[in-house]
């Protein structure tokens, strides 16, 4: 069994990969708000003005989210550091015959 302690987060570390899955939500979601299950007075929106809501509403999205990730790393580098707790990840390794 091995033991990982996670006792920092890298903050450039979320930049990788995170932009890119909170694109993909916010386009998707703005989809589903804008087109496919719109409330009554989005309905009379012409189509540029429902796509031009969807580029906006995804970089909002994607603004928030990182916003709120980052936030949530730092609050966790900096309780790791004050009180010397972080994760402790297990990774059990089965061999099965």
């Amino acid at each position: 069994m091995q033991t990982y302690n996670l006792k920092e987060i890298n903050i450039a570390s979320t930049f990788g990969i995170l932009p890119i899955i909170f694109l993909i939500q916010g386009f998707f979601s703005s989809l589903l708000t804008f087109f496919l299950f719109p409330i009554k007075f989005i309905t009379y929106f012409s189509f540029s003005i429902k796509i031009l809501s969807c580029i906006i509403f995804t970089f909002f999205y994607i603004t928030i989210m990182m916003i709120s990730t980052m936030i949530a790393v730092c609050t966790y580098n900096f309780i790791s550091k004050k009180f010397n707790k972080y994760i402790v990840i297990l990774l059990d390794k089965h061999i099965e015959q």
